[in-house]
C-alpha cells in the first residue's frame, strides 16, 4: 500500500493503493504504520508522493456508503492516526503532486 525509501536523508513514502490512493482504513493505518517506522529512521524531511497519475482521489466513498456509520466510527479515528503525524511532525514534511497537463 505505501513504499517507502530514504533517498539523500529523504523519506520518500509512495502511496500505492489501487487506481486512485483512496482513503480507507487500512490504508489509513499503513500510512500512520509507516510514519511510525520513520521514527526511528534518520531522515531531515518526508516527502508524500502518489504512484501513476493520481495523488489520492481522497476518501473512498464507497467502502462510507457501504459500512455506514459503523464503518465511520472505525475510519476516523483511523484517518486522524494518519494526518496528524504530517502535521506535527518534527522535519519538513511535504507532498509531490504531479499534475498532468489538461486536454
Amino acid at each position: 500500500m505505501i513504499d517507502s525509501k530514504i533517498v539523500d536523508d529523504v523519506a520518500v513514502l509512495t502511496m500505492t493503493h489501487g487506481k486512485a490512493n483512496a482513503l480507507d482504513i487500512e490504508f489509513c493505518d499503513a500510512l500512520a504504520a509507516r510514519f511510525d517506522d520513520l521514527r526511528k529512521a534518520d531522515a531531515k524531511a518526508i516527502v508524500l508522493t502518489g504512484k501513476g497519475k493520481i495523488f489520492s482521489a481522497g476518501v473512498d466513498l464507497y467502502r462510507v456508503l457501504d459500512g455506514g456509520a459503523a464503518y465511520l466510527d472505525a475510519f476516523l479515528p483511523a484517518l486522524e492516526a494518519a494526518s496528524v503525524p504530517m502535521d506535527t511532525w518534527s522535519t519538513p514534511t511535504t507532498s509531490a503532486i504531479s499534475l498532468s497537463p489538461s486536454a
